[in-house]
């Protein structure tokens, strides 16, 4: 594998005009494999292929305005570029322009025609058609819904590798949703896209082999996935490895690494990850005690609908931690993450509601 001799010969094909050498050379400068990074190089070539109509570089060109990468972000000028891309047959424009009518990017939000062009996606064996398709029958998004019909088309996409099926495939299988429910199935997609750098995947997978679901229970290997996942970014994979550190499971506990990991989950907006550093706060481990921390950290996760600083923050209430203490407030609390289907919490709700009712 060599970029450099991957340049050398693609630039002489683009010397001649030849729209692949064009396209791939506008590849090559936008990811800076053997050239210094140029997203305006990478502009410049793609332009030159698209000035001849080829489609893969008018869909190259309208990823550069999606994302706003070189180029001032727009959505309007992205539509003109995979409409233009899409009107040529070019699968992944056709995809793309699908997305921005399913989100309504500035183009009147419309299902039918996200339908329509997901649909031309997949009749040119496009994966991400075949996947963008299998998500409009989940959620019943311009279609009848049908878990079967979602199942069946993940799997025609799962089948060539499409990263984003595999994902949403062992969701299903974890569910039960339009096939039989199985652990091991999950856990077999779930490491097929954790495989193909899958962040969310990796997270998964660590969680199933923490849980011991479809695989023999392991912490060390839920810890090495929830560090790869970290590694790459992910929040929740920052938070699970906090999670692990605070119990001390595949890992020296150590009360200090979950608050680091908590905090860098919480500074990324992850909503659990701020219940945990209120845990920290609460209890004085890994940090000085501080029932106001604790308050502040557990409101922010609350505020997000997240149902451990809901019912956390139901406890304060109860007890008059940092706050003056309001079995009404407490209630309140607990009632909303009951409602949410947290068990804790409906317990809670109750044992109040019966502890109330004997004072009455």
């Amino acid at each position: 594998q060599s970029y450099e001799k991957a340049l050398e010969y693609y630039q002489i094909a683009a010397d001649q005009g030849e729209n692949f050498g064009l396209t791939r050379l506008g590849q090559l400068y936008e990811n800076g494999n053997g050239v210094e990074q140029s997203y305006e190089k990478a502009m410049e070539y793609y332009q030159k292929a698209a000035d001849q109509g080829f489609g893969e570089a008018l869909f190259h060109i309208g990823r550069l305005y999606e994302k706003g990468y070189g180029v001032d972000q727009s959505y309007e000028k992205a539509f003109e570029f995979y409409q233009r891309g899409a009107d040529m047959d070019n699968a992944d424009a056709l995809v793309n322009l699908a997305w921005l009518y399913y989100y309504g990017n500035d183009v009147e939000k419309s299902y039918e025609k996200a339908l329509e062009y997901f649909q031309r996606a997949a009749d040119r064996g496009d994966s991400s058609g075949f996947t963008g398709l299998a998500w409009l029958y989940e959620n019943g998004y311009g279609v009848d819904q049908s878990w079967e019909k979602a199942f069946e088309l993940y799997q025609r996409a799962a089948d060539m590798d499409n990263a984003n099926a595999l994902f949403n495939l062992a969701w299903l299988y974890m569910k039960g949703y339009g096939v039989d429910q199985s652990w091991e199935k999950a856990f077999e997609f779930y490491q097929r896209a954790a495989d193909m750098d899958d962040v969310d995947a990796m997270v998964n997978v660590g969680w199933l082999y923490e849980n011991g679901y479809g695989v023999d229970q392991s912490y060390e290997k839920a810890f090495e996935f929830y560090q790869r996942a970290a590694d790459q970014g992910s929040a929740e994979g920052l938070n699970n490895l906090g999670d692990l550190y605070e119990k001390g499971h595949g890992v020296e506990q150590s009360y200090e690494k979950a608050l680091e990991y908590y905090q860098r989950a919480a500074d990324m907006g992850l909503a659990i990850a701020y219940s945990g550093l209120g845990d920290l706060y609460a209890h004085g481990t890994g940090a000085e005690q501080s029932y106001e921390k604790a308050l502040e950290y557990y409101q922010i996760a609350a505020d997000q609908g997240e149902i451990f600083g809901l019912t956390r923050l139901g406890e304060l209430y109860e007890n008059g931690d940092g706050v003056e203490q309001s079995y009404e407030k407490a209630m309140e609390y607990y009632q909303k993450a009951a409602d949410l289907g947290f068990e804790e919490a409906a317990a809670a709700l109750k044992r109040l509601e019966d502890v109330q009712g004997n004072r009455e």
